[in-house]
């Protein structure tokens, strides 16, 4: 799991904060060099009123955007970057967000999940392999679809997996797209894959619930009984528990010399610094 996306909160005026917060709605300077990004920018402050001609001046980094201090800065900068933004838009993404909104079919939505999330997860491993990033594959979101996936394809019968998977799905995954501020974009392979990680399970469990394909899957409440506090918390809580032990022993015991020697990110460290 990892935060990704902003946008603009308040009244109409964002204080204090760092520019990429307009240029993650706009995507502005990833299509433009930085020299013609700050002329598109200054151009959005004259009509938000403000005036950063000496932003021109100054030499940063793609990933130093994040220090860039503007103060106060009208709403109307941000429309006019969001503008700026979809003149820009190209062929693809319109064709991305037409596929990505067309893939609804609830009798088989577990078929469409696991094979995207083949490829999705794939390629997530070798990018985060490449950027020492990996251990974040141990983490509770990426352990509750591996369990999805058991249930699915190994124990469709399972009312104990049943009941748990809908738990998690429904409740830490679905919340963890506010925690770490998901966001949409159907062209940018992480941002959609972050998303994927936490909101689709949440979607086959719907699926599950209101259009299960009885032949392959055992009913959530098939036993007669309202499936209440044992069933949603404390049987999931006993499985959170396992992966809690796991993961303690693992990046703090076993391997945590080998993390400290190799610089590897885990989302302990990201959290806590």
């Amino acid at each position: 799991m990892e935060p990704s996306g902003s946008g603009l909160s308040g009244s109409g005026a964002a204080q204090g904060h760092d520019v990429d917060e307009f240029l993650d709605a706009a995507e502005l300077f990833e299509e433009l060099g930085f020299a013609e990004g700050v002329a598109e920018l200054e151009l959005g402050f004259e009509l938000g009123g403000e005036s950063v001609a000496q932003l021109s001046e100054l030499k940063f980094d793609h990933d130093q955007y994040d220090q860039l201090e503007v103060g106060p800065v009208d709403l109307r900068l941000f429309r006019a970057l969001t503008a700026l933004g979809s003149q820009r838009m190209q062929l693809s993404d319109k064709l991305a967000f037409l596929l990505g909104s067309s893939c609804l079919c609830p009798g088989s939505f577990y078929k469409l999940y696991t094979g995207l999330g083949l490829l999705f997860f794939t390629a997530r491993y070798a990018t985060y392999r490449a950027r020492k990033w990996h251990y974040y594959l141990l983490d509770l979101c990426y352990c509750c679809n591996a369990l999805l996936l058991t249930h699915l394809w190994v124990a469709p019968r399972s009312q104990l997996l049943a009941h748990t998977t809908f738990a998690f799905n429904t409740g830490p995954l679905a919340f963890s797209i506010l925690a770490f501020r998901n966001s949409l974009v159907y062209h940018d392979m992480d941002k959609v894959t972050s998303l994927y990680l936490h909101l689709v399970p949440a979607c086959v469990s719907w699926a599950q619930r209101w259009h299960l394909d009885t032949s392959r899957f055992t009913p959530l409440d098939n036993t007669g009984t309202r499936v209440g506090l044992k069933q949603l918390v404390l049987i999931p809580l006993a499985f959170y528990s396992v992966w809690a032990v796991s993961y303690f022993l693992t990046i703090f015991v076993f391997a945590a010399g080998r993390i400290k020697r190799r610089g590897y990110a885990t989302l302990f460290n990201y959290v806590t610094t």
